[in-house]
């Protein structure tokens, strides 16, 4: 009996001996394989982690228009776009008036001298940041200078080209000899006098480069105000004196004596409807011309009666 039982420890024991290297071997696989999952797993992170790191992210383009506070009379009573104010308390009579200013006309040379365009002083302080640009002559929406741009591009001259050229084409100055301006026709009575108070400036793409049969468009519209704080600050924006150099002036001092030639486009009217829009004047060019006159005539008439009795 003891024989038998230690046969069979014996034989256990064996037994044990053989399956040890087994286990070890499973276990070793086991270990292996986690092993090589593990490194795949790091593998394909550290793949997913070098992919999204080669992709830069893109910043969002900037938004053509921002939108403002709209000008608006100070808390003083003044209007924040004038640049010689009157109190509201002494308006008597008020009327806002566009016109349109034909920088090509003779007339309106003196604006438009070689490399001395009203326009370049423009387009260049836009370029540097010195001046902003605006949708219209509301003033609520500020334009990006990229979107300015944008509007200057020449795309007749682009378009001649063929596509040969990736480069992009601008506008020269002297193709934007368009400006329209508002004012106010003011009359103060604390100092019994008229003023034609600017508000704002903007410049018109003419139709012969708009690509649009007929239309002008609007490039962008500025405030008055800073304009005439930019003209002062450049020693080369004269208005040429033809016939006198010596007496060339600044642009500003110009503005104010108003040495420019015009034409009434449009007085304030509750359709807000230039004249151009009137039904009995449309597409009549003569018709026109001559209302927009009759506006003028009216003005001067108007200042010349004041203190008729």
């Amino acid at each position: 009996m003891n024989k038998f039982k230690s046969i069979l420890v014996l034989s256990l024991s064996l037994l044990v001996l053989l399956a040890s290297p087994a286990a070890d071997a499973q276990t070793r696989n086991k270990k292996s394989k986690s092993k090589k999952s593990t490194k795949k797993t790091t593998g394909s992170s550290s793949a997913t982690t070098s992919t999204t790191n080669s992709a830069p992210m893109v910043a969002p383009p900037p938004p053509e228009f921002t939108t403002v506070e709209p000008p608006q009379t100070d808390s003083a009573g003044y209007n924040t776009l004038s640049v010689r104010p009157v109190h509201k308390s002494d308006l008597m009579y008020k009327m806002s008036v566009w016109r349109k200013i034909d920088l090509s006309e003779k007339c309106n040379t003196p604006w438009f001298s070689e490399s001395n365009q009203l326009t370049k002083f423009i387009i260049e302080a836009v370029a540097r940041g010195e001046l902003k640009p605006y949708k219209d002559d509301s003033l609520v929406k500020q334009m990006s200078a990229e979107a300015f741009n944008e509007r200057l591009l020449d795309r007749s001259a682009m378009a001649d080209a063929g596509g040969i050229s990736s480069a992009k084409i601008y506008l020269n100055p002297r193709k934007l000899y368009l400006i329209e301006i508002k004012e106010d026709l003011l009359f103060d009575k604390q100092r019994s006098r008229s003023y034609y108070d600017m508000q704002t400036l903007s410049l018109i793409l003419p139709a012969k480069f708009s690509g649009e049969k007929g239309a002008e468009l609007p490039i962008a519209t500025f405030k008055y105000k800073d304009l005439v704080h930019l003209l002062d600050k450049i020693p080369s924006a004269k208005w040429y004196n033809i016939s006198n150099k010596a007496e060339d002036k600044r642009m500003s001092d110009a503005f104010d004596l108003r040495l420019f030639c015009s034409r009434i486009i449009k007085m304030a009217n509750p359709l807000d409807r230039r004249v151009e829009e009137e039904p009995s004047l449309i597409g009549n060019d003569k018709a026109i011309l001559i209302a927009s006159q009759r506006l003028e005539h009216e003005i001067v008439a108007n200042e010349d009666e004041l203190w008729d009795y």
